[in-house]
């Protein structure tokens, strides 16, 4: 019975941040409802909502149809990350894909997040020189140095792309500077293995070897047990 759609928003918001995302779903939908002032917005918070309950279907449809109303709306950019998002999360990849060039297109660098998610992308297509050049630009253009988090995860991907094409010498490179940036004990140890694994293919088994021991004596769970692995099939090659 709330006829003021500002307050029927700030209801909705409130709602949300007590994660009531039912509730909060439909205010939103009476909103949209009405094609009134508050459309638009309720529109493009809708699909959001859809994607932070992990409905990733249902936000693309919701934030297509904001797209199909409102092409030239303020949130137009930020409405197609979330699809992009989706079409990722579905495993829909080559629209996905598309989406999220036409996103560094119009937005170059303002979302890192979804550099990483394209040059996951192009690996899990085959293209993994696409992927290391999409995260060398990433790097050379945007403000990631400093934001350790995300910063890290470019550089896994990177040394993933680099492993993939066995650029060995620049996958050593790039997991060395997760180990110099990450704060995160797991990308750490991850990073440590696949130097260790590049060692190994660039000839340096002693330095390789010293790596295993070391999270073998450190690290846990699938890092562990792979050092342990690597170790044992070192001495069997000796």
């Amino acid at each position: 019975h709330v006829k003021d759609e500002r307050l029927l928003m700030m209801v909705a918001e409130a709602h949300e941040k007590l994660l009531l995302y039912n509730d909060t779903s439909i205010i939103y939908q009476k909103i949209i409802e009405r094609n009134g002032w508050g459309k638009e917005i309720a529109l493009f918070e809708s699909g959001r909502l859809y994607a932070r309950m992990g409905d990733d279907r249902k936000a693309v449809e919701v934030i297509g149809s904001y797209l199909e109303d409102y092409p030239n709306g303020e949130r137009a950019v930020d409405a197609r990350v979330i699809i992009g998002e989706g079409l990722y999360n579905l495993k829909e990849y080559e629209k996905g894909a598309n989406v999220f060039y036409s996103v560094m297109r119009d937005a170059p660098y303002r979302y890192p997040a979804i550099y990483i998610k394209l040059s996951d992308i192009m690996q899990k297509t085959g293209q993994h020189e696409e992927s290391v050049n999409i995260l060398t630009d990433l790097i050379k253009h945007s403000q990631t140095k400093q934001e350790g988090d995300l910063l890290s995860q470019v550089y896994i991907s990177l040394g993933n792309a680099y492993f993939s094409i066995r650029r060995y010498q620049d996958a050593l490179d790039a997991y060395t500077a997760v180990v110099e940036n990450s704060k995160s004990e797991d990308e750490t140890a991850f990073a440590r293995l696949m130097m260790g694994d590049c060692l190994v293919r660039l000839g340096r088994k002693d330095e390789a070897k010293e790596i295993f021991s070391m999270l073998k004596g450190s690290a846990k769970g699938i890092v562990k047990q792979f050092s342990e692995e690597r170790l044992k099939d070192m001495e069997l090659k000796i």
